[in-house]
């Protein structure tokens, strides 16, 4: 259990670094707001760098394909968005894990 709540918490971290890497690095900003979603929805424009923006969730499903403007970034924001988008997949499903085993572990106790 205690595995799965630590692989939880590095895919958080590495998607994290990841998604700010990849916006750090990427030249398209049309490519950026397809690629990125800002949490909590902020209204009106603000800087690219002030914004906290993850990958968006429809990326994090295997069946859906890469933008095609990602071929024309260079090799380093390719990896960043791959890494991102297993490490955004890892994270829900230890984390589930890990409560869904929790919750298991206590109702043998009980």
């Amino acid at each position: 259990m205690e595995i799965l709540f630590n692989v939880a918490g590095l895919a958080l971290v590495l998607h994290l670094a990841c998604s700010t890497l990849m916006l750090a690095f990427l030249r398209d900003d049309a490519l950026a707001q397809v690629l990125f979603a800002i949490p909590g929805g902020w209204p009106g424009a603000r800087p690219r760098w002030f914004a906290l923006r993850l990958l968006r969730g429809r990326f994090l499903v295997p069946w859906t394909p890469a933008p095609a403007g990602l071929t024309r970034e260079s090799t380093l924001v390719n990896l960043a968005f791959w890494s991102a988008r297993i490490a955004g997949t890892v994270f829900p499903l230890a984390a589930l894990a890990f409560l869904f085993l929790a919750i298991s572990a206590a109702g043998a106790y009980a």
